[in-house]
């Protein structure tokens, strides 16, 4: 639970830099874990859908 909470406050946009911490070590926006997953499994349905396809 910690390790969640940690990452919050890391890619949580500061009012006073007005980025995040993680943005201003690694230029650039933190890809949270919901938006990496959910991708991967598009990608999957997308393969199957081309495996069921009959050639031409």
């Amino acid at each position: 639970m910690l390790n969640s909470a940690l990452w919050a406050d890391r890619v949580t946009p500061k009012r006073l830099v007005g980025n995040s911490p993680y943005k201003l070590v690694y230029g650039k926006e933190a890809r949270m874990p919901i938006l990496v997953e959910l991708p991967a499994l598009d990608l999957l349905h997308q393969m199957e859908l081309l495996e069921n396809e009959p050639l031409a």
